[in-house]
């Protein structure tokens, strides 16, 4: 015997995107390390950022959280706090890349008409897997 749904009684699962996961996670370590008055999370926020900066955005929020830690890292280059710099570069390129592929995916803006060959003439998905044939 078959039993109907009631589609109005089902409720999905809410999404949540891990690069606004992590970031969330990431805010809590911050505000415990504040708590605390050390620097003892300092590893496993640094291990927070880079699998951030490893996770492509899927979504313009999650693009926004990578250009917040883009500009905080600008801020460590600048301060002269970064310890491994072009380690650092690589991964502010590359979410830099990875926000700004979630942005031309959600508004479909053409980056051609805006000079994209010149700006960005390298660019592709930083996450996109190349599949060559010979």
């Amino acid at each position: 015997m078959r039993s109907d749904t009631n589609i109005a009684d089902f409720t999905a699962p809410t999404h949540s995107p891990p690069i606004l996961a992590m970031a969330r996670r990431l805010e809590l370590l911050y505000q415990e390390e504040q708590g605390l008055g050390t620097f003892s999370l300092t590893d496993e926020i640094e291990a927070l950022e880079i699998e951030i900066s490893e996770n492509p955005a899927t979504t313009l929020q999650e693009a926004a959280v990578q250009v917040m830690l883009i500009s905080a890292f600008i801020e460590r280059v600048r301060e002269d706090l970064a310890e491994d710099t072009d380690a650092l570069l690589k991964r502010m390129a590359r979410m830099a890349r990875s926000a700004l592929s979630a942005v031309v995916r959600e508004t479909g803006v053409d980056l051609a008409e805006f000079g994209g060959e010149r700006y960005t003439p390298i660019y592709t998905d930083p996450f996109r897997k190349i599949v060559r044939c010979n």
